[in-house]
């Protein structure tokens, strides 16, 4: 997933998309000019923990930690982070530099999930080919070979494609942002096969 856009984030703009979202939070540098990235030492990080007691639970530089139920916890780590982003600002490395907040929902965050559900994917796609074969020969006595390739790369193009789009709407939804990355993994798992194994069957049953 690419991290939100974010250089237009107030401190507030910021602890709301945190607690909306989840992910993580981070006060990095910037060029002024084009927007691009340096990387520095002195990065500040905020992160989500998920839910206790009711409340949000947010973690910050320091060890710092607040418990988010009312409007008064809210501004508290809004103005921490707005302290943390003044105090980077006035003493930045170079000319030309600018921190800025920037959001990660939890897929960014999760240095391994590119990898998984790639795995996921191919493995989900092949099983895929291997019961549509089944199947369609069971049905027609036969299979399409060119609907074996066509699924078996739709399947996984469709669901790598769609991944992060679902995993977006997700993180948006409270009640499931703090089980995304499995929720994510789950549909790597199952949307390639299906969607492989539908146009394996469908397409050898048609006429020829």
């Amino acid at each position: 997933m690419r991290p939100v856009a974010s250089r237009d984030l107030t401190a507030h703009d910021a602890a709301q998309r945190l607690e909306g979202r989840g992910g993580q939070l981070r006060v990095e540098a910037r060029v002024r000019e084009g927007g691009a990235r340096f990387p520095t030492e002195d990065v500040a990080t905020y992160r989500c923990l998920g839910r206790e007691q009711g409340a949000t639970v947010i973690t910050g530089p320091s060890g710092r930690r607040w418990l988010l139920r009312t409007d008064a916890d809210r501004r508290s780590l809004a103005d921490d982070m707005a302290k943390v982003k003044d105090d980077l600002n006035a003493h930045a490395r170079g000319p030309g530099l600018v921190y800025v907040f920037d959001h990660r929902d939890e897929l960014q965050t999760d240095g391994g999930y590119g990898q998984v559900g790639c795995l996921l994917s191919l493995i989900s796609t092949a099983a895929g080919v291997v019961l549509g074969v089944a199947v369609a020969g069971v049905m027609t006595d036969s299979f399409n070979l060119g609907y074996v390739m066509v699924g078996s790369i739709a399947g996984f193009l469709i669901a790598m494609y769609t991944a992060d789009a679902l995993g977006s709407v997700l993180a948006g939804i409270p009640t499931l942002r703090d089980r995304v990355v499995n929720l994510v993994a789950l549909y790597m798992s199952i949307a390639p096969g299906l969607i492989t194994f539908v146009i394996i069957v469908v397409g050898s049953t048609l006429p020829a």
